[in-house]
């Protein structure tokens, strides 16, 4: 396998090549969303400026004024026309060229993304989504086991009436990030679910234990020998001894290895023959914004760190060893 060090060569000899051509389409597209602001912010100080001070002629300046705050609107459409284009060079001169070098066989669809009925089939939320989306689906084959991985946004809504009676609508994310599933050829009968433990941290392992007890999911509660295991994650199943025979002890530290190096929440869970992973973000690393210069190692190396970080869950789960049986 490649190492990390070949993957910055291939930062230098492959990718900044096409990240200076990117850059120069990035500093072109803000100065087309900036400049005609800035025209704007002009036009309605000279606006103030002429009726203070030119009474009798205040109306040539207004009516250059005027006509200033409608070119950000001009200009948007064309604006967004061309941030589009920029997002999808950048996904298929940077995205898809450090896919191609961490594996030629990896599949890449900027549009796609995990189903919704697998979401759902994860068990790990016990809301349903009422709004849901995502892109950059990642997909492929090592060895006996697919897996797939893309960033998603699920959301639920609230609905409540204000003072003036007016209905209003409130959106609220049940997850963010990139959600991960693979197969297994072992079935098996149950589910476990896997959550960070945010309860323990905030009250205490007494009131915690009451809490996670009571929970709405109507699972058992699955109490693990490992105590950093127990404080990072609260386990829920259908069968105690299949969810302690699926959560070993070597599965337990991969799990807390998992955790320490994506340094964000993760939610595992064991259902419908496979693995699902959630790995909790807010940034979307997949979209190259207009604001920053994309001239920047670091990100590209970030970037590159997390798929890896993705696609080896196979490899460093052995789950191509059928280690249930």
């Amino acid at each position: 396998m490649r190492s990390f060090k070949d993957f910055q060569v291939f930062i230098n000899t492959d990718l900044i090549p096409m990240l200076n051509a990117l850059e120069q389409e990035r500093l072109f597209i803000k100065k087309m969303y900036l400049v005609p602001r800035f025209i704007a912010g002009i036009g309605a100080m000279l606006f103030i400026i002429a009726i203070h001070f030119f009474r009798e002629q205040w109306w040539l300046l207004a009516m250059a004024a005027l006509t200033s705050p409608f070119l950000p609107h001009y200009f948007s459409q064309e604006t967004e026309n061309k941030l589009e284009e920029f997002r999808s060079r950048y996904k298929e001169l940077i995205i898809k060229p450090i896919l191609d070098f961490i594996s030629p066989d990896l599949k890449y669809n900027p549009e796609g993304r995990i189903l919704l009925k697998h979401f759902v089939s994860s068990s790990l939320f016990t809301r349903y989504p009422e709004r849901y989306y995502g892109e950059d689906l990642i997909h492929g084959k090592i060895e006996n086991t697919y897996f797939a991985f893309s960033e998603v946004h699920a959301e639920y809504k609230t609905e409540y009436y204000d003072t003036h009676l007016k209905k209003l609508t409130l959106w609220h994310t049940i997850f963010k990030g990139l959600f991960f599933i693979a197969n297994f050829n072992k079935s098996f009968e149950g589910k476990t679910i896997i959550l960070p433990d945010n309860t323990e941290r905030l009250l205490g392992p007494l009131i915690s234990d009451t809490i996670q007890t009571s929970s709405k999911r109507q699972k058992q509660l699955i109490k693990l020998e490992n105590p950093d295991f127990e404080k990072e994650f609260v386990v829920y199943g259908d069968d105690q001894l299949e969810s302690r025979y699926i959560l070993g002890p070597e599965i337990v530290e991969r799990i807390l290895e998992f955790r320490r190096e994506a340094r964000a929440p993760v939610y595992f869970s064991f259902a419908e023959n496979s693995i699902f992973v959630g790995l909790s973000k807010k940034k979307n690393y997949f979209e190259p914004g207009y604001h920053h210069s994309l001239i920047n190692i670091d990100s590209i190396n970030e970037l590159y760190s997390l798929i890896k970080l993705i696609i080896d869950i196979v490899d460093d789960f052995n789950l191509n060893a059928r280690i249930w049986k």
